[in-house]
């Protein structure tokens, strides 16, 4: 019983995500949308700004995917290495760079791929982005 609650709380973080990811792309279209659309036209200023949305989300999906498979670990590591140096606290935990990235694989073990959704709600404006310039190059002609 308890795997299937597990699973429930899963399924609701993911369409939290997803919505989440969403408004932030939706937001940025619109902030831009309206900035644009006087000097470019409604259409264009659309396509633009569904872009610029796809190219934000995309971009932060794959950033949090980078950073789930390791990829800043030895940053993280040097800046807490250096910040322990400067401020004189405690060293980390960790004795060596090897130590570190050990334990942080450990700690990702149980996580989830909340990448994916961001990556995805990304697509979703692609989408958009590819509607808005079939309509702006049939109704333009450009």
């Amino acid at each position: 019983m308890e795997d299937r609650a597990k699973k429930i709380k899963r399924i609701k973080d993911y369409i939290i995500t997803l919505v989440i990811s969403l408004v932030v792309g939706g937001i940025i279209f619109l902030i831009y949308f309206f900035i644009n659309q006087g000097g470019l036209g409604a259409i264009a200023a659309g396509c633009n700004a569904s872009i610029l949305s796809t190219i934000v989300l995309v971009s932060s999906g794959i950033l949090v995917w980078l950073s789930r498979m390791g990829a800043f670990d030895t940053f993280a590591y040097g800046f807490k290495q250096l910040g322990s140096s400067i401020f004189g606290k405690n060293p980390t935990k960790y004795n060596n760079m090897v130590e570190y990235k050990q334990a942080k694989i450990e700690k990702r073990a149980d996580k989830t791929n909340f990448y994916l959704f961001i990556i995805l709600a990304g697509f979703i404006f692609g989408v958009v982005t590819v509607i808005l310039e079939i309509i702006y190059h049939t109704i333009i002609g450009g």
